[in-house]
């Protein structure tokens, strides 16, 4: 007995109304994800795109999976996620952008700075692709071509934060201390809880001999009690040292190989025990943040 012609359009449309409600339901599932995402709840839209990459392979799925293992620090999965999503042709521009930022922090400083040129090339008013050409440079060493992937950065974006810091870092590395004191200032105009800046101002004085006004600077920072006390005991350390109070220097030095500053040790057994005079100064590092 042949099937009537009102069965085989119901189950058509019973067929078609199953349909529509998956591709619902994996609609509402991204949709899901990606507020998951802007919420920070990395682990969370992680899964749910995972058991939709089960489903489907789409590029979107691949490319805020990599978004999230990226605010997550797990750079090699975002990467193969942002590959993954390359290779599915995805039309997204910010993939190029997000997976040389990625490659930055993988090391991988040649294929990010490819990535980062090739999305300016139609996005020339992004500011942030040319901080992270900026941060390449400097890694590389080459703080002029920094300073100049970092000026078109600010041309874009005035108070951009990370690039004002930056700027100062170049200019710090290049012992051009008053340039670096202005940007470092800028800083601290935008951001007055960055405690680390107080940190460079501090050091920058120390360069130019300016010991009291330094020991001011670190004195300040003491009170406050940021994540680097290590660093703060080590380098008044060495501001005490270098207006003869070697009693104090040692205190500090102590203080800091407590937190465990390994120079610290060392400059407590050759000076403070030894008696050795000759202070071997640490290289300041001006781009932690």
């Amino acid at each position: 007995k042949k099937p009537s012609m009102i069965r085989i359009l119901f189950i058509i449309i019973l067929s078609i109304l199953s349909f529509v409600a998956k591709a619902q339901d994996v609609g509402n599932s991204y949709s899901d994800a990606y507020a998951a995402f802007e919420e920070s709840r990395f682990i969370e839209a992680t899964e749910i795109l995972s058991s939709l990459i089960v489903s489907e392979n789409k590029s979107e799925y691949y490319l805020l999976r990599g978004d999230c293992f990226h605010k997550m620090e797990e750079f090699e999965s975002a990467l193969a996620d942002y590959d993954f999503a390359a290779q599915l042709n995805s039309e997204n521009e910010e993939l190029l952008l997000n997976r040389g930022i990625c490659k930055i922090s993988l090391g991988i400083l040649e294929s990010a700075q490819i990535d980062i040129s090739t999305f300016l090339h139609a996005n020339q008013e992004s500011a942030i692709a040319w901080y992270y050409l900026a941060v390449i440079s400097y890694h590389n060493y080459d703080n002029e071509e920094s300073i100049n992937y970092l000026e078109k950065a600010l041309t874009n974006k005035p108070s951009y934060m990370e690039a004002l810091y930056l700027k100062g870092a170049n200019y710090a590395e290049q012992k051009k201390w008053s340039q670096a004191v202005k940007c470092y200032e800028q800083v601290l105009e935008l951001k007055p809880d960055f405690h680390r800046i107080i940190l460079n101002l501090a050091l920058i004085k120390m360069e130019v001999n300016e010991f009291e006004q330094a020991l001011d600077d670190l004195n300040q920072l003491r009170l406050l009690e940021p994540d680097f006390l290590d660093e703060i005991f080590f380098y008044r350390a060495e501001a005490r040292y270098s207006i003869h109070d070697k009693i104090g220097a040692c205190e500090d030095w102590q203080e800091a190989a407590n937190l465990g500053d390994e120079d610290a040790v060392k400059n407590i057994k050759n000076i403070c025990e030894k008696g050795n005079k000759r202070l071997k100064h640490r290289k300041a590092s001006y781009m932690d943040f």
